[in-house]
C-alpha cells in the first residue's frame, strides 16, 4: 500500500543519513586523533564536533547513531577499553544532542545573519555543550587507568575542550549557512517524515553536504 511504502522509504532515507554521518564522522576523527594528538584522545581542533552538532540541527536528533557508532569505532581503534571507547561516545553524542537542544530552545537561526545568533553558536554550541564531551571523556579515561595523576587529568581535558570549541567555531558555521539554501520551509517547520528535520532528504543535497564537509576540514 502507499503507507507501507512511505514506511519503507521513510526507514531508508534515515538509514541512508546515519550511515553518512558515521562515515564522515569516523573519517575526520582518525584524521584528527592523527595530529599531535593529547594523550592519544584529545587534540586543539576536533572537527567531527561541529560537524555532528551542524548534523542534528539541520536534520534531526534521530541521526544520534552515527555519531556514538563512528565515536565509539574511532576510540577502540586508538586502544581504548570498550568501556572507555564507550563512555566517550556517549559524551561526544550527548554533546551535539545538548547543543542542539540548546540552540533550538533559544531560537537560534543559522543563517547567521544577526549577531545574536552568532552568539548563541558561541555559547550554546561551542562553549557550553562541549563541558558534556569533555567531562564524560576525561573522567571515562580516567577511570579506565588511560590516564594518570592530576596535571595529566587536567592537560588532556584543557585540550579536548579547546579542540572541541575549535571544531565548532570553524566547520559548523560553514555548514549551518549552507544548510539554510536547502530548507523547504521556515525554521521552526518539520518534514512528514522527521518531524525533527529542518531539510529535507534529497540524494543531491546529501552529495554536497558531503563534499561540504570534508572541504571545511581539509
Amino acid at each position: 500500500s502507499r503507507f507501507k511504502c512511505g514506511s519503507k522509504n521513510s526507514r531508508l532515507r534515515y538509514f541512508i543519513r546515519v550511515i553518512i554521518l558515521f562515515c564522515i564522522y569516523f573519517v575526520t576523527a582518525k584524521l584528527g586523533l592523527a595530529l599531535n594528538a593529547v594523550n592519544s584522545f584529545a587534540t586543539l581542533v576536533w572537527f567531527p564536533t561541529g560537524i555532528s552538532l551542524s548534523a542534528l540541527f539541520l536534520f534531526g536528533y534521530s541521526l544520534w547513531p552515527g555519531i556514538m557508532l563512528g565515536a565509539f569505532l574511532v576510540d577502540l581503534m586508538v586502544g581504548a577499553p570498550p568501556l572507555v571507547a564507550l563512555g566517550i561516545a556517549v559524551g561526544n553524542t550527548f554533546e551535539a544532542i545538548l547543543g542542539t537542544y540548546l540552540l533550538r530552545r533559544s531560537n537560534f537561526q543559522p543563517d547567521l545573519e544577526e549577531i545574536q545568533d552568532i552568539s548563541k553558536l558561541v555559547i550554546f554550541g561551542a562553549v557550553l555543550s562541549t563541558f558534556a564531551s569533555s567531562t564524560l571523556g576525561v573522567a571515562s579515561l580516567w577511570i579506565g587507568g588511560m590516564i594518570h595523576g592530576a596535571l595529566a587529568y587536567q592537560s588532556t581535558f584543557k585540550a579536548w575542550w579547546f579542540g572541541d570549541v575549535m571544531g565548532v567555531l570553524i566547520v559548523a558555521p560553514l555548514l549551518l549557512v549552507w544548510g539554510t539554501r536547502l530548507l523547504d520551509s521556515p525554521v521552526g517547520c518539520r518534514s512528514k517524515d522527521d518531524e525533527n528535520a529542518l531539510i529535507q532528504f534529497r540524494p543531491r543535497k546529501v552529495l554536497e553536504a558531503v563534499a561540504l564537509m570534508l572541504s571545511a576540514v581539509f
